[in-house]
């Protein structure tokens, strides 16, 4: 008789080692032998049954529920590691379907959306809910990037539709379905579900690792909302209670008061979290957040990444167009193509924070240009644009 591993039987079975070896010492695998401090496991052996199945006339097999360890849902999200160790943390990861979802977040984060889409793809429509609800988030916002907006939109219908279909799933479950359906519905600018929690009465179900980018997406939220000093309050409040358990979490977080600090014209404070933010993302390439922001995130990124890093600053400014314009399609808004077309990357800056009612010396001061600079600008922006006044900056919609 030839044996597999609990690890090759866990591979095969779509299920975790620990179950695997659970079942091998409830002997619910006939043949499983214990050969020294590891189990053996036939290599024909079929996957153990739920003993709580019944059959009868007129009813249906009972289905036994899928094991869905909190540790497969985005685990590169729930990852720390130095700058610049990501990929060397990737070759720690070892089950094979975790391994793949990191590697779908990997590709994301640093821009490669067309590769995240092909690693998450298999796992669309895995039976371990938390594979699914990863792969489905990766997809949302990588089809948003590569433009392929009626995917992302049945993405986001899939997380709805999993919302409702779950609603008695055990507390931990349910905290990573709320999660995912406030993540993928505040981030791209949709409307909440219903049922699900805008606040964060669910943070504390949620594994640590996984808390620092809730909490991001709820200061995201009242940034939306245009509460900037609570968004403030949260952002900074995670930072200081445990960002360092997450390296991405703890990026956005800064990102989220660079978004915050900005509208409130607290330049010293946005530059801080900028720099902070930039220095733990370039080491690996983890472009593709400063990517899908607008406003004055771009202004910042003036300010603090174009003059030392250029050929970075513009691999940025290449996924902030892409993301753009999808989120833009994504919304039905026509005015994209003439944005993308018309403006360089610096007068995009400038419109944005001319679209939140910004002065021009605000403007330059916040850029760190001179006031001619941001007038010459201005200027043409207008004319490229073909309005007369500033105030009709708001008919494209740049916020």
């Amino acid at each position: 008789m030839s044996f597999i591993t609990v690890r090759e039987a866990a591979e095969k079975w779509q299920v975790t080692p620990r179950l695997v070896q659970r079942y091998c010492a409830q002997g619910r695998i006939p043949g499983a032998r214990k050969m020294g401090a590891f189990w053996g496991i036939p290599t024909e052996a079929s996957k153990p049954t739920d003993p709580r199945t019944k059959r009868g006339k007129g009813r249906k097999e009972a289905k036994e529920p899928p094991v869905c360890p909190a540790e497969d849902f985005l685990p590169l999200m729930q990852a720390a590691f130095p700058p610049g160790k990501c990929l060397e943390y990737l070759h720690t990861i070892g089950e094979r379907p975790r391994r793949k979802i990191a590697l779908a977040e990997y590709y994301y984060y640093t821009g490669q959306c067309e590769k995240a889409l092909v690693e998450a793809k298999p796992f669309l429509t895995a039976d371990s809910l938390p594979l699914r609800l990863s792969a489905l988030l990766i997809s949302i916002f990588s089809n948003i990037s590569a433009r392929h907006i009626r995917e992302s939109r049945t993405g986001i219908q899939t997380v709805r539709a999993l919302l409702d279909e779950n609603r008695n799933a055990p507390p931990e479950l349910r905290a990573l379905l709320d999660f995912s359906g406030v993540l993928s519905h505040v981030l791209s600018y949709q409307p909440l579900p219903a049922g699900v929690p805008y606040n964060q009465e669910y943070v504390h179900q949620l594994p640590m690792a996984l808390r620092p980018m809730a909490l991001y997406v709820h200061a995201h939220y009242f940034y939306s909302q245009e509460n900037h000093t609570l968004s403030i309050g949260v952002a900074e409040t995670a930072l200081v209670l445990g960002s360092s358990v997450s390296t991405l979490g703890e990026i956005y977080l800064h990102l989220g008061c660079v978004m915050a600090y900005g509208s409130l014209k607290r330049m010293d404070r946005a530059r801080e979290h900028m720099v902070q933010a930039w220095a733990i993302a370039r080491p690996d390439g983890f472009f593709q957040g400063f990517g899908e922001r607008h406003g004055v995130l771009c202004g910042m990124l003036e300010a603090v990444v174009k003059p030392e890093y250029p050929e970075d600053f513009r691999k940025v400014v290449r996924l902030s167009r892409n993301f753009l314009s999808g989120w833009r399609k994504l919304h039905r808004i026509d005015t994209g193509d003439i944005i993308k077309e018309q403006l360089t990357p610096t007068e995009f800056s400038v419109a944005s924070l001319m679209a939140k009612g910004w002065k021009n010396r605000e403007i330059a001061a916040y850029m760190g240009v001179s006031i001619h600079t941001v007038k010459s600008h201005v200027s043409d922006i207008l004319q490229k644009l073909n309005i007369q006044k500033r105030s009709q900056i708001q008919l494209f919609n740049l916020n």
